[in-house]
């Protein structure tokens, strides 16, 4: 199977289709109708039937996506904000629990 899934066909026939045939004829036998039919059908996909392709992994199921909390929003004052220190970078960082980023913060406070 070559991209994406491979859905199972068959011949849709209709009563239209079956009057409109050209190769029917009176006559023919059951087999030869039958066949006549069958080259003529237009063919309906089920997408209800895909075929499966044993070799090929297919992941689904519910997903979810994660992402930070939204910041905090800090009040308007006419102060700037005060120059970051390592003390504030990892109170910022308690929010993102990650111990390699918490190891290398205290490693270069401490180096």
């Amino acid at each position: 199977m070559a991209r994406g899934f491979v859905y199972k066909t068959v011949p849709h026939v209709t009563l239209k289709s079956i009057a409109n045939n050209p190769d029917i004829r009176e006559g023919m036998t059951r087999e030869q109708v039958d066949a006549a039919i069958r080259k003529h059908a237009e063919t309906e996909t089920l997408f209800d039937q895909p075929y499966e392709d044993r070799g090929t992994v297919r992941v689904s199921g519910p997903f979810t996506v994660e992402s930070l909390s939204p910041h905090r929003m800090l009040p308007d004052t006419a102060e700037p904000p005060a120059p970051a220190t390592a003390a504030t970078a990892i109170h910022a960082l308690a929010a993102i629990p990650s111990a390699a980023t918490l190891a290398s913060i205290r490693e270069h406070r401490t180096g």
